[in-house]
């Protein structure tokens, strides 16, 4: 309590803070917490045959049992490529198989019959992922967390890859294990079957409907570019701010803002590099001592790791402009015309329909992302210079 009256530190409220964690790994350490966890988000998760989590059969405070799970810790699976990759840059042939990951990758074009990858020059290991794997992950990844955010309320607070398995089946080897799954249609360039199990829910974000419609507008912001917005936004991360923050910080802090915008995000189709603007963000608040609570930490840290899982899958895919149907859709349901959120109207059940149909349009524009990307890696690999460029 000592430091919440030193000069400098006052700002970070350490007593509240730790607080605050103590209270998180409390929970985390009592098993049953988990196996609720475990119970809600399966049935927030149900309509989704591609993503699943594990199903207690029993849990107590210091014991839980669940459903064995099928498949591969993601970052495993991404350093099993990333070897690869290091293996054929060192000289390697190009022609492999990986048996490790359940699937066959291909590394010719079956139309022509020739490498994906160039026989020559540096590859890095996305560049080896095959394609539907890569889309299957990343779109899924932003999907979920979409979901949590806009329609649950309920966020897994701790998305990196290693809390995420990833289930290749190839319909010659084996059946689907888990109802958890989807069909892939072209089964030359990929396994028959996918699926992702998240696991180790024991913390989670109850995010209230303010908090959820704060978080979606500063990301709603990032995709107009509007750095003043932004900063309104993030200034409301803590009720403290609305009293202990000066005039003159707000001003300073929104000038910077509009400054952080101005050079690296400037909106819907410019290629937003996410995770920049958002540490840029952090490093502001930080600069500026705005508080910021448990549960829009979380946030922030949560979309950090799906950009990072989505830049090492296929650094192509934007999660901004592929969020871009579902933000603004919310954007016009959920705020006042001056920009204002209304957090009472995200439980509407219309909100919900138009959302689940936004969903849809984003899907669609998904799969015309990747067949226009398929295609140019077919036409890039009958050309190893341009593949290499």
């Amino acid at each position: 309590k000592i430091f919440d009256y030193v000069p400098g530190l006052s700002w970070l409220r350490l007593r509240e803070s730790v607080e605050q964690f103590s209270s998180t790994m409390a929970a985390q350490a009592f098993l049953h917490v988990e196996g609720h966890h475990l119970e809600v988000l399966n049935y927030n998760f149900e309509s989704w045959p591609h993503v699943g989590f594990p199903r207690p059969f029993y849990a107590s405070s210091s014991v839980i049992i669940e459903t064995f799970e099928p498949g591969q810790i993601v970052s495993d699976f991404l350093g099993h490529y990333d070897e690869l990759a290091d293996t054929i840059n060192n000289g390697e042939p190009v022609q492999y198989k990986v048996e490790e990951v359940s699937a066959e990758v291909e590394t010719t074009d079956p139309q022509s019959n020739t490498p994906i990858v160039p026989v020559q020059g540096e590859v890095e290991g996305h560049d080896l992922v095959p394609l539907p794997v890569a889309r299957f992950l990343v779109t899924t990844g932003l999907g979920l967390y979409l979901k949590m955010l806009l329609v649950d309320n309920l966020m897994h607070a701790d998305l990196h890859s290693g809390n995420i398995m990833l289930d290749l089946v190839q319909s010659k080897k084996r059946q689907p294990t888990s109802v958890k799954s989807v069909a892939i249609p072209d089964k030359d360039k990929g396994p028959s079957r996918m699926a992702i199990t998240l696991v180790d829910a024991g913390m989670v974000a109850q995010l209230t409907d303010l908090e959820g419609s704060v978080f979606v507008g500063l990301l709603a912001s990032l995709g107009s570019g509007n750095g003043k917005e932004a900063a309104m936004f993030a200034m409301q991360f803590s009720d403290e701010n609305q009293i202990t923050l000066a005039k003159e910080t707000r001003q300073h802090f929104t000038d910077d803002m509009i400054q952080l915008f101005r050079v690296c995000c400037r909106g819907y189709g410019t290629g937003v590099d996410v995770g920049e603007v958002l540490r840029g963000v952090l490093g502001l608040i930080r600069k500026h001592q705005i508080r910021i609570d448990a549960n829009y930490a979380t946030l922030v840290v949560n979309i950090l790791c799906t950009e990072s899982l989505a830049r090492r899958m296929f650094p192509n895919y934007n999660l901004l402009d592929a969020a871009r149907p579902l933000l603004e859709s919310y954007r016009g349901m959920c705020y006042t015309r001056s920009g204002l959120p209304k957090p009472s109207a995200r439980r509407s059940s219309f909100v919900k329909f138009w959302l689940s149909v936004m969903y849809m349009k984003k899907r669609v524009l998904d799969g015309a992302f990747f067949w226009k990307e398929a295609r140019q890696k077919r036409l890039s690999s009958r050309n190893p210079r341009q593949a290499i460029n």
